[in-house]
């Protein structure tokens, strides 16, 4: 397709894990594409903790509690951001930030005099319909305290991005329908590590929802009033301690995974035990043969 004038483009970079790492933002002017910006992201985990400009500047900082768990992570940072500082204007100015009851920033409070600079409503599937205040637009972390990205509506979950005009995910959970498959028999369980590398099996907890609908492209089993999805990949009910204990607990395996891929190609350089094993923490045993489970970020995810 042919650009029109003042159209834009975004190009990202994302790290091993799949984290976006860098947004660079063109806008196509005289027969050509014009960088107009480029932003850098640090991160804690999953929660990200700084914005830096092209140079390498601090440009906004973000400053995380308890979430929604009233763990760290144990509901992925969902109604975790306690303020961000912002530096873009040249001084630096405090935001406080207020939820709903699922996360959602409801309000955005100038740390300096307690004035609201933003103010959103948003539809159960998180289409804003209102947006008021001075800092609305500037504001980044809005639906479940998630990253938007204006410059095409959608949010940044992490492992997928969310269209709240859609109400659904832009591409399919990363499951695949070979994982579905196996939801459906009810012969679902996922690897861990414990924290010597050993394999261990753990059931899934009867409170994580993963995609058992025909559509793997389905936001919260269609039940945003009730459930939370933290990162694209599974959704469940934040109330439930159980299930938020068992979020936390996925999470740190996918940390501890990660360690292991670091290790990836010196494991690949040795005999052929240790590449069966690599690729036995990563998959049921049903599911051996199928090696696109351990392409791309399939290596980060326990199904």
């Amino acid at each position: 397709m042919i650009p029109a004038e003042n159209d834009t483009k975004v190009t990202f970079i994302y790290d091993f894990l799949g984290r976006r790492v860098q947004k660079t933002t063109y806008a196509y002017r005289a027969g050509t594409w014009a960088e107009q910006s480029t932003k850098k992201f640090v991160y804690d985990g999953w929660h990200l903790i700084a914005e830096l400009d092209e140079a390498g500047e601090v440009t906004r900082y973000f400053v995380w509690e308890f979430d929604l768990s009233q763990t760290l992570q144990g509901a992925g940072g969902v109604g975790g951001l306690i303020c961000a500082v912002d530096s873009t204007s040249g001084s630096s100015q405090t935001y406080q930030y207020c939820y709903d009851g699922n996360g959602n920033v409801g309000q955005v409070v100038n740390g300096a005099g307690g004035a609201i600079v933003a103010s959103y409503a948003y539809d159960p599937f998180g289409k804003t319909i209102k947006a008021d205040g001075v800092y609305p637009t500037e504001n980044t972390f809005k639906f479940s305290t998630k990253f938007f990205d204006i410059e095409y509506g959608l949010y940044c979950f992490g492992y997928r991005y969310y269209s709240p005009q859609t109400g659904r995910w832009v591409r399919k959970d990363p499951i695949n329908e070979i994982g579905l498959k196996l939801i459906k028999n009810n012969n679902f369980y996922f690897k861990q590590l414990n924290s010597n590398f050993e394999v261990r099996e753990k059931k899934q907890s009867n409170s994580i929802h993963y995609n058992s609908e025909l559509s793997l492209y389905s936001y919260v089993q269609s039940n945003p009033i009730n459930a939370i999805d933290p990162e694209g990949l599974c959704d469940f009910q934040p109330s439930d301690s159980s299930a938020c204990e068992y979020y936390k607990d996925r999470c740190e395996n996918e940390r501890r995974i990660c360690v292991g891929q670091a290790h990836y190609d010196c494991y690949m350089r040795c005999n052929g035990a240790h590449r069966a094993a690599w690729r036995l923490f990563n998959l049921p045993p049903e599911c051996q043969d199928a090696m696109d489970w351990v392409g791309g970020m399939g290596l980060q995810i326990l199904y």
